[in-house]
């Protein structure tokens, strides 16, 4: 009998700590049934300030996004004037080689019309010389 008198007791102890654990447990229902209500009786208090602040976040979205594409815009009108410059650039040094090749051509053809010249002129020189002299 001493075996029945135990497992009595160990019944009547867990008995006892699943009372107090119903009562915990009964309590915290009625604590959430209570809260529930009290969003009942004020409404959507709280989902007003999150409408508000999506709201908030959606015109700043729209705002980042005009931005953004803004500076698409103008690094590619910076993307555009770059190669304009390169392409002027290319022109600018195309015609200062053409000009230095024209006046070195132009250079020679005075130095070999100088010495034409002068060569003409020492023969004229050594005629008149050679006949009056």
């Amino acid at each position: 009998m001493a075996i029945d008198e135990e497992v009595m007791r160990e019944f009547e102890s867990r008995s006892a700590l699943a009372k107090g654990e119903h009562e915990r447990l009964r309590e915290d229902v009625m604590q959430i049934k209570s809260d529930l209500r009290a969003i009942d009786n004020g409404g959507t208090r709280g989902m007003q300030a999150v409408h508000v602040t999506v709201q908030d976040l959606v015109g700043k979205m729209s705002e980042l996004k005009s931005d953004f594409g803004h500076a698409q815009d103008v690094a590619k009108q910076e993307r555009e004037k770059h190669e304009k410059e390169h392409i002027v650039e290319e022109e600018t040094r195309r015609r200062n080689r053409r000009f230095i090749i024209t006046s070195i051509i132009a250079g020679l053809a005075m130095l070999a019309a100088t010495v034409i010249m002068m060569a003409t002129l020492f023969d004229i020189l050594l005629r008149h010389i050679s006949v009056h002299g």
